[in-house]
């Protein structure tokens, strides 16, 4: 039968050896962690960038379209000043102009 100081010395070294395992996998754990805070770090700048391309594009997008718009709406107030003036003239000025 084991001594009690040869059982506490066992027990010790036991405590001991979980001791240095935990050690080592709490290591592990810190270094997955670090791993992690760099990979959402460079996922969190790809998504700033991807949003400011987006933001770009959108803008190019919508300056392009009221670009687009303004001409028509120039387009459709030419026509009506034209309509306006050939309706002035009436049907005797129309004649006229145009050697009916």
């Amino acid at each position: 039968m084991p001594t009690p100081e040869r059982a506490i010395e066992t027990e010790v070294a036991i405590l001991q050896t979980q001791f240095e395992n935990l050690s080592e996998r709490i290591e592990e754990v810190r270094e997955e962690v670090r791993s992690l805070k760099v990979t959402f770090s460079q996922a969190s700048d790809n998504t700033l960038k991807a949003v400011d391309e987006l933001e770009k594009a959108n803008e190019m997008a919508h300056k392009t379209l009221i670009a687009k718009i303004s001409h028509l709406e120039k387009w459709r107030w030419m026509m009506m000043g034209g309509g306006i003036v050939l309706g002035a003239a009436g049907v005797p000025g129309l004649k006229v102009i145009f050697g009916f």
